[in-house]
């Protein structure tokens, strides 16, 4: 036996589509409403993404005078140093 494609009846498909609902419409618009307030919040925020980025900012800045102090003691000894050693040189000889 030979099995036979049904033939999809586009006309009785076209009669039974119906509009989006005014519910379903108004469930989605207050689904897509509590999103962007929790994607304003986590970015505008007490701790959002501002708020963390200033605060990385300013320990980075903070971090570079910190480095940059170090960078200046180790410089102001290895000046130290390399005069020590130079008297030591005049001395010998």
């Amino acid at each position: 036996m030979e099995k036979r494609k049904k033939k999809f009846n586009y006309k009785k498909l076209k009669k039974d589509v119906q509009g989006i609902t005014l519910i379903a419409l108004v469930v989605t618009i207050i689904v897509l409403l509590i999103l962007a307030g929790i994607a304003l919040n986590l970015t505008i925020g007490q701790n959002g993404i501002f708020s963390r980025a200033q605060t990385a900012a300013n320990t980075w800045r903070n971090a570079e005078t910190n480095e940059q102090l170090a960078m200046g003691e180790l410089e102001g000894w290895m000046d130290g140093y390399m005069v020590v050693k130079m008297m030591m040189q005049v001395e010998k000889a």
